[in-house]
């Protein structure tokens, strides 16, 4: 899970093609090659091999089974954001996180 950012290394494993659809649609979030904008809408992008993604709905069903984990492993005010989108597109199941991010979630939801 990271912030979408155009000028990282991971951009160049996508290809220019991806990237420049990922420029167009203003991606900001991406967990497991799923993108994200700020709002939260998904943004379906061509993979160049050997990349490949799991479906939102894959990933989705794979967090409400009770014999899967899909983890979600990030920290710091940088993913903060991405970790909500996350969290809120259900394609989790465990979040393992710094206290810090864990207190600005729980203050995000009143907890």
């Amino acid at each position: 899970c990271s912030s979408f950012d155009m000028g990282s290394p991971f951009t160049a494993l996508l290809g220019d093609k991806s990237v420049e659809e990922l420029r167009r649609q203003k991606a900001s979030a991406d967990f497991a090659y799923v993108f994200f904008n700020a709002d939260g809408n998904e943004i379906n992008i061509p993979l160049n091999e050997p990349s490949f993604t799991l479906s939102t709905n894959m990933l989705q069903n794979l967090s409400q089974r009770s014999d899967a984990r899909v983890l979600l492993i990030a920290g710091g005010s940088e993913k903060l954001n991405a970790v909500r989108i996350t969290l809120n597109a259900d394609i989790c199941n465990t979040l393992i996180t710094d206290t810090e991010t864990a207190q600005d979630l729980l203050s995000d939801r009143g907890g």
